[in-house]
């Protein structure tokens, strides 16, 4: 929810206590979608097509205020959504220092290597969703190799039922195999170069 909370450039913190009431802390995820104010200047949830400056800041102290209302945000780097040019990494460590609760971030993710950038920027805290960049949005990343990556770096398997269980050991398996094949690729090509 993003337009009925951020009305006339500011949080209506009566709708947004509206909202817990009906719907419940636990189901409310909050959509901070983003833009600099300047090139120097930090991030500012925009509204009305991305288009409106609010006056909330995206910072440590604001992050922790609005987790009393939500278990969940979802980032948008607006700045760079839809462009396939790579996510805001100075967004996304910010995001992975300073929320308390689970992040989606979303934007200009183009490759498998930007899931391990925000994987490793975030600290493990902040998710990524992938769009324009997938093949069956017209883009050149495979949906299966996203699908695979997830599967293959899932953290919690104790707690997971037997299916995922039954992924994520063969996930693994299959990158694993894709590594060595890989592998033996590079050697035989330096083999003859020899």
């Amino acid at each position: 929810m993003t337009s009925y909370v951020f009305r006339d450039g500011a949080i209506d913190y009566k709708r947004l206590e509206e909202m817990v009431k009906v719907i419940g802390k636990g189901a409310l995820v909050l959509d901070l979608s983003c833009r600099k104010k300047d090139c120097d200047g930090g991030y500012f949830v925009v509204t009305d097509r991305w288009q409106k400056f609010t006056d909330f800041e995206i910072t440590e102290e604001n992050l922790i205020m609005l987790s009393k209302y939500c278990d969940e945000y979802l980032v948008h780097g607006v700045d760079v959504e839809g462009l396939r040019v790579g996510v805001m990494e100075d967004l996304v460590e910010k995001l992975g220092m300073w929320s308390p609760i689970p992040v989606t971030y979303a934007g200009g993710a183009r490759s498998i290597s930007d899931l391990e950038l925000v994987k490793r920027l975030g600290r493990g805290n902040v998710d990524l969703t992938v769009g324009s960049a997938l093949d069956i949005f017209g883009g050149d990343l495979p949906y299966d190799t996203v699908v695979k990556w997830h599967y293959a770096n899932f953290d919690v398997l104790e707690d997971a039922d037997k299916v995922v269980r039954m992924r994520v050991i063969a996930a693994r398996a299959a990158v694993a195999a894709k590594n060595t094949l890989d592998e033996a690729n590079r050697a035989f090509r330096l083999s003859l170069e020899m």
